[in-house]
């Protein structure tokens, strides 16, 4: 499998470390998961990812106070506008994730 991570540098970023090697998987840094630009999905996808990740605060917990519930909304309408293109709106996943959940991390790569 071949995927992209966005992970928010507070929390997605040191469970991403703690997950260990993940073959196939590109993580990229972002500093709060609520900056995530629609553009940035889009060039995952084109770049050959068959699926995008984008691993959030959670919910409460995000130091930019908005950026859960930002994210939340944009990983949402990008799920829509996939599916009116025809395409899964299942290949992108929204994880909210504690900085300590790196076999949380593996189990929500590897679909579980």
């Amino acid at each position: 499998m071949r995927a992209v991570v966005f992970a928010c540098a507070v929390s997605g970023i040191p469970a991403w470390q703690k997950a260990g090697d993940c073959p196939g998987v590109e993580c990229q840094e972002i500093p709060c998961a609520g900056g995530l630009d629609g553009l940035q999905v889009l060039e995952a996808f084109l770049a050959g990812a068959e699926r995008v990740f984008v691993l959030a605060c959670h919910p409460g917990a995000c130091r930019s106070h908005l950026g859960t519930e930002t994210v939340r909304q944009r990983v949402a309408y990008l799920q829509t506008e996939l599916q009116a293109a025809g395409l899964d709106g299942g290949r992108l996943v929204l994880a909210h994730v504690s900085p300590d959940a790196g076999q949380r991390v593996r189990r929500i790569l590897s679909g579980g």
